[in-house]
């Protein structure tokens, strides 16, 4: 999953800087991944046709991950997901990653900059 994000960042972040942050949320047994990119663009997921090889990327990032968003910061957008180490019974998993813009992972909050 981080791959994914880290691979459009490059090829859909508009820059050649991406920044990659982990962090771990013990209290949740969960771990986080963001990936910066200087491109304020909404993260799209793709409608790949059956024989096409790529434009499914973020539709399996939402589908494996617990959780998964994006936000803009200065400067460009963070884009992340996380995963509990045991993904039992809990909230549902988002259908789709999300369109609209939300609000940081509390893990990856302490270093993000909201753009205005």
């Amino acid at each position: 999953m981080a791959s994914e994000l880290v691979t459009n960042a490059f090829v859909h972040g508009g820059g050649d800087t991406v920044t990659l942050s982990l962090g771990m949320a013990r209290d949740r047994g969960e771990v986080v991944c963001g990936v910066g990119d200087s491109s304020p663009a909404p993260p799209r997921s793709g409608r790949a046709a059956d024989d096409e090889e790529g434009g499914r990327g973020l539709a399996l990032v939402a589908a494996m991950a617990s959780s998964c968003g994006w936000y803009r910061v200065e400067g460009g957008k963070v884009v992340w997901f996380s995963q509990r180490a045991s993904d039992g019974p809990g909230p549902a998993r988002p259908a789709r990653f999300p369109a609209g813009s939300c609000l940081p992972h509390p893990v990856l909050a302490g270093g993000a900059r909201e753009a205005p």
